[in-house]
């Protein structure tokens, strides 16, 4: 198979990930792009601890997936990315996913509730609307087992 989910959510590897679309989708490789994380790494043997000994983590710069995913091909990925501007730099650098799963990014001053669980600066909807006008849908869906919605950025 290989990408079989690029999702926005500010926890990035957290317990939705790894009890829910870990097993759902029979992850093998989990590619957190961000660039925070990628050059820190006493903060990824942090996250690590939280992952199965089965499933593979890759931290890199979001300009850097496209790479990611191409080199594991023949396994199930899940891209995960704090913010949808990074996201939108992903995509930038040839990143091509056809969905875009909007999960969970909290609310802070100056963010707007878009869905009930995921908020968004300006910036960050203008990034989504961005990734949008290349075709790529936007979708929430926060859990496995919650019903996806395809969500119409010109309704906000």
């Amino acid at each position: 198979m290989s990408l079989c989910l690029a999702r926005v959510d500010d926890r990035l590897i957290h317990g939705q990930i790894i009890h829910g679309w870990v097993p759902k989708l029979h992850i093998d490789v989990l590619v957190v792009a961000d660039d925070n994380l990628a050059k820190h790494e006493d903060e990824q043997l942090i996250a690590r601890m939280a992952v199965p000994e089965s499933v593979e983590v890759r931290f890199v710069r979001p300009s850097d997936v496209q790479a990611t995913v191409s080199a594991n091909e023949d396994k199930n990925v899940i891209v995960l990315f704090r913010t949808p501007v990074e996201a939108q730099a992903a995509i930038q650098h040839g990143f091509s996913p056809q969905s875009l799963n909007l999960g969970n990014c909290h609310f802070e001053p100056g963010k707007m509730q878009l869905r009930k669980t995921f908020c968004c600066s300006n910036v960050e909807l203008s990034a989504l609307r961005d990734i949008s006008a290349k075709g790529i849908e936007i979708a929430y869906q926060p859990a496995p087992d919650l019903k996806r919605v395809t969500v119409d950025l010109a309704l906000v």
